[in-house]
């Protein structure tokens, strides 16, 4: 379906480095060996930057656990939702039982954790970890309907032995 990545170095405050990058990867459950293969490339990119920078991926990779646990995290890459402590209440970020924007008409109300970002701290002034994790888009709008069809991720990080933004 033409998915690339979008990628963009951060210095923030001016010594800290940051490198950002997002991605659409492939949707549907019948694409999953083409969503893996992103994914895939996706870490090898995160393990190309420097290693002294922060790094972090995310978007709506539309991946579900089995497939993240088959390519596998790479040494130093976390899921920042399962490193602010895996909370439920911030687990689907789709979820069509919450969200009436897909016209669902199977009984089965699906919810996933479509959306994801991963980390991979860097070093000395660049070492940022996530510290919070919550959604955000979960209220509807005057006219009934959500912002999205999914909900949107919201993610602190902490400079480790120094402060948050």
């Amino acid at each position: 379906m033409g998915r690339y990545m979008l990628v963009q170095p951060i210095l923030y405050r001016g010594e800290s480095k940051f490198v950002l990058i997002t991605s659409h990867l492939e949707s549907t459950s019948n694409a999953a060996t083409e969503r893996k293969k992103q994914l895939k490339q996706a870490f090898e990119f995160i393990q190309l930057q420097d290693p002294s920078h922060t790094v972090v991926f995310g978007g709506d990779l539309n991946l579900r656990d089995r497939e993240v646990y088959s390519v596998g995290l790479p040494v130093g890459v976390t899921d920042a939702w399962e490193a602010c402590g895996s909370h439920e209440d911030s687990k689907y970020t789709w979820d069509v039982s919450e969200n009436n924007n897909l016209d669902w008409q199977l009984p089965n109300k699906p919810k996933c954790r479509f959306d994801r970002l991963f980390v991979r701290p860097g070093h000395g002034a660049n070492c940022f970890v996530p510290s919070t994790f919550s959604l955000v888009g979960k209220l509807p709008l005057s006219c009934g309907r959500y912002p999205s069809d999914h909900w949107g991720i919201v993610c602190e990080f902490t400079k480790k032995h120094g402060s948050s933004f």
